[in-house]
């Protein structure tokens, strides 16, 4: 099992630095996720890029940076504490996502979704279910793997998480993560993330872009 406690906090330590007014130690990023991409089992919104607030046009629900040490992360509910609220753009405020799994998976049984073609589909659409995105080594010096994740709450903290290490296309400032392995659901509670169920199918392509200040 991977740090997952340490990444965990990193996170929220690095969110809190950006929150309180040191967000120039970071760049800013935007993403776009590719729903073109056969059997998906990530979707996006529909409402084109997920671009970082303080881009030129940037999305009022959207936090997304890369640190120096390459960690990417991106939060889609900004606003409901920074007197900036996303409702003035979008009346359910927050960005969401998508995500879709085989019948009779982990992520089925445990969320109570019902089945349709084959497939499962579970919309992270509330801004109570902070939904999250990680890649943790996406913009190191050097390209290299780096584990990805999709977080979000649904009663526990969870996490959707590639079984394997991606390797992303490098294009200038960005960076494309295409997926076509398997992944485990994560539960977190008060001994830590622990598996829920065996790995299921899990293709998907993010392309995040990095921005300096």
């Amino acid at each position: 099992m991977r740090k997952a406690i340490g990444v965990l906090f990193a996170g929220v330590l690095l969110m809190a630095a950006s929150l309180a007014g040191t967000a120039a130690v970071n760049d800013y990023a935007w993403f776009v996720i590719d729903d073109t991409v056969p059997g998906a089992a990530l979707l996006s919104d529909t409402r084109g890029a997920y671009e970082d607030y303080r881009l030129p046009d940037g999305d009022k629900c959207v936090n997304a940076w890369a640190a120096s040490t390459g960690f990417f992360f991106a939060y889609l509910y900004r606003g409901s504490n920074l007197g900036d609220n996303c409702y003035t753009v979008y009346q359910d405020g927050v960005r969401t996502y998508t995500l879709r799994f085989p019948e009779g998976s982990a992520p089925c049984v445990e969320f109570s979704l019902t089945p349709s073609g084959g497939l499962c589909t579970l919309e992270v659409a509330s801004p109570t279910e902070y939904p999250r995105i990680r890649a943790e080594a996406l913009f190191g010096k050097r390209a290299q793997a780096t584990p990805v994740a999709f977080l979000f709450n649904r009663g526990a903290s969870y996490e959707v998480r590639a079984d394997d290490d991606v390797y992303p296309a490098v294009d200038g400032q960005t960076r494309t993560l295409n997926y076509s392995g398997t992944a485990t659901l994560w539960k977190f509670g008060k001994k830590g993330a622990a598996p829920v169920g065996a790995p299921f199918v899990f293709p998907f392509t993010l392309s995040v872009t990095r921005v300096a200040p």
